[in-house]
């Protein structure tokens, strides 16, 4: 066999065992901790049993991909309650004056077609970048006339 492939077959094998290696590294980096899944569960049972009396804790929340820069862990937390639904606008736009009015009419129209009773609207302006402009959040919630 000549050096040329001896060392083509050595840079293949130290490349194949590198992904290899990489690929177990990642796989073991997504995969949450028992114990700190455990300690996440008791340093919170006394604050969800105090403030949340009939929600159920399903497991633990593990941000393995880094999407919440604040927490690597959290109680995922049900309980049985009405939740109204969310509708968010995103544009591209400054916020107008007569907002409040086009968001009044956008629920009008929601019910006055059966489409949602009651819910909540929102609306938030972006710049071309896409980021939100600051303090451009403008939300509204509306309910049906038997529930007010």
């Amino acid at each position: 066999m000549s050096g040329f492939v001896q060392k083509l077959l050595i840079v293949s094998g130290v490349m194949v065992v590198m992904t290899g290696l990489f690929i177990f590294l990642f796989v073991q980096s997504i995969v949450p901790e028992k114990e700190d899944e455990d300690r996440v569960l008791r340093e919170t049972k006394s604050y969800i049993a105090e403030h949340f009396k009939d929600a159920e804790v399903p497991g633990v929340l593990y941000d393995n991909m880094g999407n919440y820069f604040t927490l690597d862990y959290a109680v995922q937390l049900y309980r049985d309650a009405q939740v109204l639904p969310f509708i968010t606008f995103t544009l591209n736009r400054y916020r107008v004056p007569n907002e409040e009015e086009n968001l009044a009419r956008v629920a009008t129209a929601l019910q006055t077609k059966k489409i949602l009773q009651h819910g909540n609207l929102r609306t938030e302006y972006v710049n071309d970048q896409g980021v939100t402009r600051e303090g451009s959040r403008f939300q509204q919630t509306f309910l049906n006339q038997t529930e007010t």
